[in-house]
């Protein structure tokens, strides 16, 4: 996320180009203003939301427009595919790791890893993420 500085300010989240391939790391800084997260593979909209979004650009192209704008609002948000991702995300979109290629990107790799959050952090995250415009 851009901008989030400890109290020397100093960037409190691990800088992508040391760690991180061609800088893939995802940057989560306006989450909620997307329809999808991780690289695109999966709908923030939870089904309900989706379903009226989609109506929506049969229809009425202004009012498509309008509500794609918004973003994706707390109550639309498909919560338990985010909450899964958090919880392990090469489990559901794998990282590129290959062991034999990494002397090649100086020992980076692409993807987000599994953090290890506990369920409570998940939460406390998920919590934040929604503040995301």
């Amino acid at each position: 996320m851009n901008g989030l500085k400890d109290a020397q300010g100093q960037q409190i989240v691990a800088q992508p180009e040391t760690q991180v391939y061609s800088g893939s790391a995802p940057n989560l800084t306006h989450l909620m203003s997307r329809g999808t997260f991780a690289s695109g593979n999966f709908d923030l909209l939870n089904a309900a939301c989706r379903a009226e979004r989609d109506k929506l650009s049969d229809s009425d192209p202004t009012a498509f427009s309008a509500s794609y704008l918004k973003g994706t609002t707390p109550e639309c948000l498909n919560q338990p595919q985010l909450e899964a991702w958090l919880r392990n995300p090469p489990s559901i979109l794998p990282e590129f790791v290959n062991p034999t290629k990494l002397a090649a990107t100086d020992g980076k790799y692409r993807g987000m890893p599994n953090l290890n959050l506990t369920e409570t952090q998940i939460d406390q995250l998920v919590a934040y993420l929604k503040t995301l415009k």
